[in-house]
């Protein structure tokens, strides 16, 4: 099942304040059964697919928050297949011009965190837009894993020795 959980902030000084104590909890928080602070810090994506620094992603938040109207936090969750970042840019190209995500893999349930931005209020319908984009990427994705399943030899594609 896909979930897409998202808010928004609108333009203010306190807004990218906000952003950049987001893009640092979302780093270097613990694991979902570790409350502990993470030792190295996670790898976020932006909207061309580039791995970034945390730090990197710090400052273009602080400019873009400048420029665009909206900023969103958005989860976006699947209940047992992983995406990989071109999965969750599929999901979040067809909204937002600017985004940033960092990817949760290491919890009970994959999931990545968002910041995006644009000059639009999302509607309802936008937002379930993307709800049902991520379930057909979590569809597509899960689709390999399931098949091995159904034939009784795990995740190996030739059992055969």
């Amino acid at each position: 099942m896909a979930i897409s959980k998202a808010n928004y902030i609108k333009g203010s000084s306190p807004r990218i304040a906000n952003l950049t104590r987001t893009v640092h909890y979302y780093t270097w928080r613990g694991a979902a059964a570790d409350d502990a602070p993470r030792m190295t810090p996670r790898e976020w994506r932006n909207h061309r697919g580039r791995a970034l620094h945390w730090r990197a992603v710090r400052e273009q938040v602080r400019e873009y928050a400048r420029h665009y109207r909206y900023a969103y936090r958005i989860v976006l969750s699947t209940a047992a297949t992983p995406l990989a970042g071109e999965d969750y840019g599929e999901v979040l190209g067809a909204r937002f011009p600017r985004w940033y995500l960092v990817m949760h893999h290491d919890g009970d349930h994959p999931h990545a965190h968002v910041i995006a931005f644009t000059d639009r209020l999302l509607s309802p319908g936008d937002l379930a837009g993307q709800r049902r984009r991520l379930a057909a990427r979590e569809r597509e994705r899960g689709r390999p894993r399931a098949a091995a399943r159904g034939r009784g030899d795990g995740d190996r594609p030739d059992s055969t020795p």
